[in-house]
């Protein structure tokens, strides 16, 4: 069996190839990320909220928690809210930090929820192997929101204005 070039050769297209814009097609809907599913000695990192459904007022507690049991490990730290939409916003990027032996940190903070857009939200919690980019560990948490009238606020905009920081020590 022969491949799509191979039957159509290079006199179509770009020598036989195509292009396909960004955002057409779903192209981008379905991302794979490599794990390292191996180590379980590697960084750990977990988020959470108090409940999953949320109306306009409502107090939201959302928790991460990250860990290193081995040694020192150099890792980006992400930390984002993905809206109905499907779009994400980070609130922490920290691209290189070292995470020292033995390390444990948890955070909390608690969030007055404006009126925003009904649907299902998702805190996202990332940490990536500096050197490589590879994925080393991957939480989420959905929570849905039951919208008490027209949206009149963002999420980013009423998250901005409790500024996320975290002290890793080095």
């Amino acid at each position: 069996m022969l491949d799509l070039q191979e039957q159509l050769g290079t006199d179509w297209g770009e020598d036989g190839w195509f292009r396909i814009k960004y955002g057409e097609c779903h192209i981008e809907d379905d991302t794979a990320y490599l794990i390292d599913v191996h180590n379980p000695r590697a960084p750990t990192i977990s988020i959470s909220t108090d409940t999953t459904s949320y109306t306009t007022g409502d107090q939201m507690k959302a928790s991460v928690h990250i860990t290193n049991p081995d040694d020192a490990w150099s890792v980006g730290v992400y930390i984002g809210i993905k809206k109905p939409d499907g779009k994400t916003a980070w609130l922490v990027t920290k691209p290189s930090v070292t995470l020292p032996e033995g390390f444990e940190y948890s955070m909390e903070r608690t969030y007055t929820l404006p009126s925003l857009s009904p649907g299902t939200y998702e805190w996202r919690a990332i940490l990536v192997e500096s050197e490589t980019g590879l994925i080393i560990c991957e939480d989420t948490a959905s929570w849905e929101f039951v919208s008490k009238g027209a949206p009149t606020e963002d999420i980013f905009e009423a998250l901005e204005q409790t500024p996320v920081v975290i002290d890793f020590g080095e």
